[in-house]
């Protein structure tokens, strides 16, 4: 079983996972980072830093609710930093609250910290001029075994405080399941890999906090504070070492954070710091600057301040009569070496991401490894992609979009605040008639158009406005648009060339005008010819009309002497 996972959905491939990892134990596969979980060492920064939450330990707590449920007896180890996390001056309140969530009883993770503080006074005392390292924090353990096993003859072989707290609490109450509550994840590798010796189960005081209020159970708070145990203070800086009785003729230290901390194994290793006692954390300020707390945003003074309160170093502490096993078995589980492959397939690799000489590596750091070369041998190992070299990436970026916005038939021309220019395609290059591109980058706009263009778009709250313009001096019609970024930054200009569409319309314009005009003529011509007819036909009309006037009298002249000839004859 895994301690920690990955959500695919959430990530973002900031891949801040990878810088942020100290012993590089996250793969990137197909742009998405996975934990590698052999090479963990379980210091919850991926976690801590992971600005989208993509990553998160597996929680214990539905397996717990249900051994809860099954009637079977559950006692709670509950590490110190509770003082802070939930502002507490006593463990009562805690304790009653996790009796009404179902726990059989509950103690406090300290009561372990005063077994090994009694075991590493043994060890101090009989320590001869090698140094001995406290091996309390898990991160600590996990990295001298997976990744320095050279370190580990250094490592006391003594069991955590939660380990020993757990074989306590079975021998206190046996036949119950031991869970620890504590401030990280690395507790949770316990309970895999020391389960004859470590808590049942282990879950974070945020996963507790959640459950709490999932229950609708409060601690109670008014309740008298308890007096302070010298123990309390194994969760902060040097506390473990105040709490020890010292020898003289030994040196204590402390060293917190693992970049220290492993400087530190390393100088033990090659034969430095004789005589020494130290004690080591992964985690600035030690516990109180785990995990949790990173997410709550507590300060670390702050935080610390209040498990001093409740810690006396010269006062009093548990009294523990049980007797326990102490000792802890550190084993060799060094990773493989990576393979290095050999310089003329780094090489190749380099220049597939655009590496091709000394100055193209730029050791940015921002792929997650601190070289190009280290970020080659990844890829080679199949742990990183070439997509993950954030210049090479930008540069093919900017070479593709130079590449559209060069085939792009409209004129783009762009500028900043100073109203200089900052790039300029072919197409626009045509249109101002334009040779090289240099001839005009970085220099005034106004070189080439009204720069109160792009002023005007400057005094506006919109982002774009468009307009048609005739430019005189280019002979063309251009519509445009003109644009800003929501930085306002960057202004641009879209040009769309429509000389042609206009003459063309204008030539169909005059077209049709010359057709009208003939069409006119014709019609002034045909209405005169039709005058003329019209006048050709009265004229014509009114002679017939004579004719047949006189034509009818003389026909009714002829009829009148036939009648009149009758009548004498008659």
């Amino acid at each position: 079983m895994d301690v920690l996972r990955f959500s695919p959905d959430k990530c973002i491939n900031c891949y801040k996972c990878v810088r942020n990892c100290p012993v590089k134990s996250i793969r990137v596969f197909k742009s998405m980072p996975q934990i590698v979980s052999s090479d963990c060492i379980l210091c919850g920064k991926c976690v801590a830093v992971c600005p989208r939450r993509a990553k998160e330990d597996i929680s214990q707590v539905p397996a717990i609710q249900r051994l809860i449920e099954s009637g079977k007896p559950v006692i709670a180890s509950v590490d110190s930093t509770y003082l802070p996390y939930f502002g507490l001056n006593g463990f009562q309140g805690l304790r009653q609250a996790l009796r009404e969530m179902g726990f059989a009883d509950a103690y406090e993770t300290a009561e372990g910290a005063q077994l090994v503080q009694r075991q590493l006074e043994v060890l101090a005392s009989r320590a001869e001029d090698a140094p001995i390292i406290t091996s309390g924090c898990p991160t600590i353990v996990l990295y001298c075994e997976k990744h320095f096993p050279e370190a580990l003859p250094y490592l006391a072989p003594v069991v955590s405080p939660a380990q020993a707290h757990a074989q306590l609490l079975r021998q206190r109450c046996p036949g119950a399941a031991v869970v620890y509550i504590g401030p990280c994840v690395s507790r949770k590798e316990e309970t895999k890999s020391f389960e004859s010796v470590g808590a049942d189960y282990a879950i974070t005081l945020t996963e507790f906090e959640i459950w709490m209020h999932e229950k609708k159970v409060e601690i109670e708070r008014d309740l008298p504070a308890d007096e302070p145990k010298a123990s309390h203070a194994y969760v902060v800086t040097g506390g473990t070492m105040d709490a020890m009785t010292r020898l003289i003729g030994l040196d204590y230290l402390f060293v917190d954070g693992l970049s220290d901390c492993i400087k530190v194994l390393e100088s033990v290793v090659a034969g430095g710091l004789r005589g020494c006692f130290i004690e080591m954390a992964a985690c600035h300020g030690n516990c109180i600057g785990g995990m949790v707390f990173t997410h709550k945003k507590m300060n670390l003074l702050e935080a610390r301040r209040m498990v001093e309160t409740q810690s006396v170093y010269d006062g009093g502490d548990y009294d523990i009569p049980e007797q326990i096993g102490m000792h802890r078995a550190l084993e060799d589980h060094r990773i493989r070496p990576q393979e290095v492959p050999e310089e003329g397939v780094i090489a190749g690799i380099m220049r597939n991401m655009g590496k091709f000489t000394k100055a193209d590596q730029l050791d940015c750091g921002l792929c997650g490894y601190p070289t190009c070369r280290e970020m080659a041998i990844a890829q080679y190992a199949g742990r990183a992609e070439v997509t993950m070299c954030v210049p090479y990436m930008i540069k093919k970026a900017e070479t593709y979009s130079e590449m559209i916005i060069n085939i792009a038939p409209e004129g783009i021309v762009s500028v900043d605040r100073d109203l200089k220019v900052r790039q300029i395609n072919r197409a626009a290059c045509r249109i101002f008639g334009i040779r090289d591109t240099g001839d005009i980058v970085g220099y005034p706009v106004s070189r080439i158009m009204d720069e109160y263009d792009f002023i005007k778009l400057m005094g506006m709250d919109e982002n774009q406005y468009t307009d048609r313009v005739y430019l005189a001096e280019y002979n063309v019609y251009l519509e445009r648009v003109f644009i800003c970024d929501p930085d306002r930054t960057v202004y641009t200009c879209i040009m769309r060339d429509v000389t042609l569409s206009r003459q063309r319309r204008e030539q169909v314009q005059k077209t049709k005008l010359h057709a009208a005009e003939i069409a006119d003529d014709i019609m002034e011509n045909q209405l005169r010819i039709v005058h003329q007819i019209a006048s050709l036909l009265g004229e014509t009309a009114a002679e017939t009309k004579v004719a047949v006037h006189d034509l009818k009298q003389a026909i009714l002249l002829d009829e009148d002497e036939e009648e009149d000839e009758e009548e004498n004859d008659g």
